[in-house]
């Protein structure tokens, strides 16, 4: 098992890929304000369900804990963790959990919708 761990994180949208593994498995924050993860083939794993509509989106791993995507500084969508995974980190996998925000102690305060 593969992982990237943050205690902070900022990406804008776009087509790119965010993060790749070697298994294949390819995170992504796209245009439509989703940060979702694919397996090969384009098969959708896990998903945050942060659709939004606006410019220039921008997802943010804050240090309060909160996972959170702007559009020009207004929040359209959090994961609703700000202040109780204060020191938490962000970690993406290659394999099922494949995004969750976690505790230093190993608690879990948010994980991605999985498929």
């Amino acid at each position: 098992m593969s992982e990237f761990k943050f205690s902070y994180f900022s990406i804008p949208a776009g087509d790119e890929t965010a993060f790749g593994f070697p298994n294949g498995v390819k995170v992504y924050f796209q245009k439509d304000g989703n940060f979702v993860a694919y397996k090969p083939g384009g098969v959708a794993v896990a998903a945050t369900a942060s659709n939004s509509e606006g410019a220039d989106l921008t997802l943010i791993f804050q240090e309060d804990g909160n996972l959170v995507v702007y559009s020009h500084g207004k929040a359209l969508w959090a994961s609703d963790t700000g202040g109780v995974a204060k020191g938490a980190d962000l970690v993406i996998k290659d394999s099922s959990p494949y995004m969750q925000i976690v505790g230093k102690d190993g608690k879990v305060f948010y994980t991605a919708n999985e498929k």
